[in-house]
């Protein structure tokens, strides 16, 4: 193969492919990038046999041809590579990038690339459809809610289910459990896959692949596995067998005490309160609310703006977690319900009802007792 291609857009696709690839593979093979040149351009495509990216940079192509190069070399040769445009020719025994006649590197490659896994087919069940922003967006959300560690079966990634042309991710690490729905913008057909579990870092994966596209792309979900495609690449991991528990049975269906107070007013107390201790007690008064916190490396105490309605109990709850669901709800005003002692604490924004249904974030947190 070789081809002439813009540096920096081959650099940006090599270092995401590079982000796929292990840097000490179990198997070699699997830290390998593999350029396919062709009257497409330039496809480069990573995997680690869990995730997998491919991506497709335009490219004038002397020579069609793909060879199999190690993805971090490869992506540290055109980082810095001292030319706008870099002649990039590969045979079975090496790899060459020329840089505008200044600088010429050679790295080895595979003997065939036939020996660098393909990911699996989807067999999609389940496809989010709508612009590439907005899917990106989504994903986010959902590799930001809280899972387990990857040894928790049921607690380590996220579940799919769809309400109403909605998609709701439900996750839960046994202390907290949060869910967030598709927005308006993301057409959902089909139904989730009944006992599959989406990786966080099979997310992240898919959120770095869509990052390069725009216009309209889609997220296909399956038994097996998850891809997004667009406009020239896709990217693929694997999901995790598993149902996580039944968090809906945990939603408070009452309250004695709400607490209203602005998102950004309450994160910024209870991070300065955190600093001094884990635990955060949140006390309300009758127009206020105090965020205090005390431990070995001292004590704070802050009081915020906050509309008050019910039983002016106290709430101890993890500084990190308060953090966390701020961070997930959203929204001018976030909304804290309790039902006062251990019962479990909701999170929303505005005046959303505390439901597992329906696109409105909710985060259910886990009081520490005192």
């Amino acid at each position: 193969m070789q081809v002439t291609i813009d540096r920096e857009l081959f650099a940006r696709a090599a270092k995401i492919a590079a982000a796929v690839a292990p840097r000490r593979p179990a198997e070699p093979v699997h830290g390998a990038a593999v350029l396919d040149a062709g009257d497409h351009g330039l496809r480069i495509t990573a995997t680690d046999g869990e995730t997998a990216i491919s991506v497709v940079v335009a490219a004038v192509v002397e020579t069609a041809g793909s060879v199999a190069a190690p993805a971090h070399r490869l992506a540290a040769v055109l980082a810095d590579a001292p030319a706008a445009f870099v002649d990039v020719a590969g045979n079975s025994k090496a790899l060459k990038v020329e840089a505008g006649g200044r600088s010429t590197t050679r790295v080895p490659v595979w003997a065939s690339t036939e020996a660098v896994p393909a990911p699996s087919d989807v067999q999609a069940t389940l496809t989010l459809a709508g612009p590439a922003a907005a899917l990106r967006g989504y994903l986010d959300a959902l590799g930001g809610l809280p899972v387990g560690s990857p040894e928790r079966w049921g607690l380590n990634g996220v579940a799919l289910h769809v309400r109403d042309g909605v998609a709701i991710g439900v996750a839960t690490d046994g202390h907290r459990a949060a869910k967030i729905g598709s927005g308006e913008a993301i057409t959902v057909a089909g139904d989730a896959p009944q006992d599959a579990l989406l990786p966080i870092e099979g997310l992240r994966v898919l959120s770095r692949g869509l990052a390069l596209a725009s216009g309209v792309a889609t997220v296909e979900i399956g038994e097996a596995a998850l891809r997004a495609v667009w406009d020239g690449g896709y990217a693929w991991a694997a999901t995790l067998a598993g149902t996580p528990p039944d968090v809906v049975s945990i939603v408070p269906t009452s309250h004695t005490l709400s607490i209203r107070v602005a998102p950004s007013e309450l994160a910024g107390a209870v991070t300065r309160a955190g600093r001094v201790a884990a635990a955060v007690t949140l006390t309300p008064g009758a127009e206020s609310l105090t965020v205090s916190a005390d431990g070995a490396d001292g004590a704070h105490t802050e009081t915020i703006d906050a509309e008050i309605e019910g039983a002016p109990e106290p709430i101890t709850l993890s500084r990190e977690y308060v953090i966390a669901a701020l961070g997930c709800v959203g929204g001018d005003v976030a909304e804290v319900r309790s039902s006062g002692g251990l019962s479990p604490v909701t999170l929303t924004s505005g005046d959303t009802i505390p439901s597992m249904d329906g696109p409105d974030p909710l985060v259910i947190i886990m009081p520490i007792r005192r």
